[in-house]
């Protein structure tokens, strides 16, 4: 007996209810999500808004229109869906609106998203959601006008309960990932609308939210541009061109940890160690981001990532800004910016040559080895080396390596002396065999370097752009400890003819590397940086903000607040299901050892609950602050 036309809408609605309800079981045990009640009501309003689309594309008249309005609409689904589950297992987070701007940026990263992409990915991920809609589309039934209204007055009743009972900020566990990138715009309005309390509350606090050097710098009372400072000190401008040379060599994923000049037993890093010994080695040193831009702009214009997700290059790229080489580009310098990988990735060239940079380049020539992103460090070092040997002194140049990027598995045999012990987990494995080789290529560059004229007058500033969230099989490794190796990464400042040997116990963070540096040259400008020189002890407060796409870590002194979430909670990755406290997702304690090194979680004094409490409401508003800061283009005049 032939189904009634009632039975076949029914059982094409429940196909399209089913195809919503399969992206979100797959990504949800993708990610290892379990959604609360909340989550589960945001998930229920997803479905019956794909549902709702689907069926109002399919009022049209039958045809190969409608069936591809209808594809289109499932494959936009399917593709955010797949996206943000392979952006999760990267970056433990789910992917910002901004990052959709980025999407020809994929081609240029396409080994490391296939390192990411498993078999089930495409049959779960892909083939389930296509074949419902395979079979939702072979029944043709006519959208009834009673049947939308219902479901749209269900889905703006679901919408209002979660939009009244769910907490700010990024959730996943009580949220939807597509509704997620929806709401992201106006949790940043929300956040920068009432910039006169963001400002009283920078005026009560400026020591903290504008620490300067108080030997070299006075405070401006500019309302316009809150973060101004005017030197104390006159640059002495008697002659330029007996000023060294400056490179920044900025290492990709080249963190502190697996290095013996900061505490490694073995040490994966000799040459580091070699130079370390034989420069200013900062010991208590930080990155501000969690991605290559973000880590790049923290060191060249200092001034923190913004913390809601949106990468400078590509949401503010017109605003302005105070950078390392347009204040040494004023004071007669040359710029260069040199690496194996297209400068224009996530915009960078445009913001990096309205902010001082004159020359790029970034195709090396006949490249003797090649890894999966591009040239491997030695063709990099060699290019660079070739490239300054003809510029006109003094000049400054960003050297950016490659070799170190995940997935890691191109620094194979002969590309280094691999010490690791072959019971590590493989991704680490390879991490740290990355981490040797680009040690190695360092090591060639900086021994050439040091024999020719311009060598011998430069300062060479060596750090990472960002650490990277994989560890060792090691158990005292816990989740604050993660943290905290994730962001330590090294920064020293050599010079064999220029620099004494000595360590610096200072904190510090990528923002005060400028800072720093101009300090060291004797040049002081007005500006608008956000750190400070990092060679004087003049400053009212010490501290490091280490951001990713709505998750924070800070430091201050010996106080920290680490999102103990990142492992210790079920509403971010990665999960545990016991032992925590979902009120309480930062834990705050003060330390006097080095956490990078110290196993004994017994040694961390916990902080009282009011100053953990006043701290963390200082973070959010300081944050808070500087990304308004963004959105108004109030960090630094316009040139």
């Amino acid at each position: 007996m032939p189904m009634s036309v009632q039975t076949h809408g029914r059982l094409k609605l429940g196909l399209v209810l089913s195809i919503a309800l399969w992206t979100v079981i797959y990504s949800s045990w993708s990610m290892r999500i379990a959604p609360d009640a909340l989550g589960l009501v945001d998930h229920t309003a997803f479905v019956l808004l794909f549902a709702l689309i689907f069926s109002l594309l399919g009022m049209r008249k039958p045809g190969v229109f409608r069936t591809a309005s209808c594809f289109l609409w499932t494959a936009l689904v399917v593709l955010i869906f797949l996206s943000d589950v392979l952006y999760f297992r990267f970056f433990q987070t789910w992917m910002p609106l901004s990052s959709l701007r980025h999407w020809k940026d994929v081609f240029a990263i396409r080994s490391s998203v296939r390192s990411l992409f498993y078999w089930p990915d495409l049959l779960w991920g892909v083939a389930g959601p296509f074949l419902l809609f395979a079979l939702a589309d072979r029944i043709k039934v006519k959208t009834r006008v009673r049947e939308l209204v219902s479901t749209s007055l269900i889905f703006i009743s679901l919408i209002s309960v979660h939009a009244w009972f769910a907490p700010d900020g990024l959730s996943f566990n009580k949220s939807n990932l597509l509704f997620e990138l929806i709401r992201q715009p106006y949790r940043i309005w929300k956040t920068q609308s009432d910039y006169e309390a963001q400002y009283l509350f920078f005026q009560k606090n400026i020591a903290q939210l504008r620490p300067v050097n108080n030997s070299i710098y006075k405070r401006s009372s500019s309302d316009r541009h809150p973060l101004q400072t005017t030197p104390l000190i006159r640059t002495d401008m008697t002659d330029k061109r007996s000023r060294p040379n400056v490179v920044l060599v900025l290492m990709e994923s080249f963190r502190a940890f697996e290095s013996g000049a900061y505490g490694a037993n073995p040490s994966h890093t000799p040459q580091l160690d070699r130079i370390a010994s034989k420069g200013i080695k900062f010991t208590r040193f930080y990155g501000n981001g969690s991605y290559t831009v973000r880590g790049e702009f923290s060191t060249l214009f200092s001034f923190l990532p913004d913390f809601y997700g949106t990468d400078a290059y590509t949401s503010y790229p017109t605003n302005g800004y105070n950078s390392l080489p347009s204040v040494l580009k004023q004071n007669g310098y040359e710029t260069f910016w040199i690496g194996g990988f297209p400068v224009n990735f996530n915009g960078a060239r445009f913001c990096l040559a309205a902010n001082g940079i004159d020359f790029f380049f970034d195709h090396v020539p006949n490249p003797r080895k090649m890894t999966l992103m591009g040239p491997s460090d030695e063709d990099i070092d060699e290019y660079a080396e070739r490239t300054l040997s003809r510029a006109k002194q003094p000049f400054f140049a960003e050297v950016m390596t490659l070799s170190g990027h995940f997935p890691f598995i191109d620094a194979g045999d002969g590309w280094g002396n691999h010490k690791l012990a072959k019971q590590q987990e493989p991704t680490y494995e390879n991490y740290v065999h990355a981490m040797e080789y680009a040690d190695l290529a360092l090591g060639e560059f900086l021994s050439a370097a040091r024999n020719t004229d311009w060598g011998r007058n430069t300062v060479f500033l060596i750090t990472g752009d960002h650490g990277v969230w994989i560890f060792p099989d090691d158990k005292s490794i816990d989740r604050i400890r993660k943290n905290e190796i994730y962001h330590r990464l090294p920064f020293i400042m050599w010079s064999p003819q220029l620099i004494k040997p000595s360590e610096n116990n200072t904190l510090g963070s990528q923002i005060d590397i400028t800072p720093t540096i101009l300090d060291f040259l004797g040049l002081y400008e007005v500006n608008n940086f956000l750190g400070t020189s990092l060679l004087r002890q003049d400053t009212e407060l010490r501290q490091v903000f280490m951001l990713q796409d709505e998750r924070w870590n800070y430091r201050a002194g010996n106080d920290y607040l680490f999102d103990a979430g990142a492992e210790g909670f079920t509403d971010h990755f990665p999960y545990i299901s016991s032992g925590y406290d979902a009120d309480f997702e930062h834990q705050g304690f003060t330390l006097d050892e080095d956490l990078l090194r110290c196993k004994n979680p017994d040694l961390r004094k916990t902080m009282s609950p009011a100053r953990k409490s006043a701290l963390e409401d200082f973070v959010h508003q300081s944050l808070d602050f500087y990304s308004s800061l963004y959105y108004r283009d109030l960090i630094a005049p316009a040139k």
